[in-house]
C-alpha cells in the first residue's frame, strides 16, 4: 500500500481498495484507514484531534521546551 501511495501517486483510499483493505472508495471521508486498522476502535476524526493536541503540547508547556 505504501508503494502505491508514494511511488504510483495513489490516494490512500485507492490504495486500500487495490490491496483489499477496504472496498469503500470514500474511506477518507468516513472512518479513515486508522478506523480499518484499529477495527473501529479509533476513527479519523479522533486520531486527527489527538494529533493536533499532541502537536500543541509545547505551547501549553513552554518552560519545558
Amino acid at each position: 500500500m505504501i508503494d502505491l501511495v508514494f511511488s504510483k501517486d495513489y490516494e490512500i483510499d485507492e490504495a486500500a481498495k487495490e490491496v483489499g483493505f477496504s472496498n469503500d472508495e470514500n474511506i477518507g471521508e468516513r472512518e479513515g484507514m486508522i478506523g480499518v486498522l484499529t477495527k473501529g476502535r479509533l476513527d479519523r476524526t479522533g486520531y486527527s484531534k489527538q494529533a493536533v493536541i499532541t502537536a500543541l503540547i509545547h505551547l501549553l508547556n513552554p518552560e519545558h521546551y
